[in-house]
């Protein structure tokens, strides 16, 4: 598996992806409706989060082109 080096929680990334679309992020995902309708399957997969971090990577000096989630949504958006 591979990851980004700076972890966003969904909140973090739908507001950075509002932003670079110049679109208003405004509703936010219910959780009680998530735990009430998926149980604890909807907790594991839509609320809780795992910071995982490319520790090996940059520890052999990988450099990322895209470090930040903002110019990582621009780039792959061709904004």
């Amino acid at each position: 598996n591979f990851t980004a080096p700076n972890p966003a929680q969904n909140r973090d990334f739908t507001k950075t992806l509002a932003r670079v679309l110049h679109r208003p992020a405004i509703v936010p995902l219910p959780a009680a409706a998530v735990k009430l309708t998926m149980g604890e399957m909807g907790q594991a997969l839509l609320l809780d989060g795992a910071r995982v971090l490319p520790d090996k990577l940059q520890r052999s000096g990988f450099e990322f082109l895209h470090p930040t989630l903002e110019l990582a949504l621009k780039a792959e958006l061709g904004l």
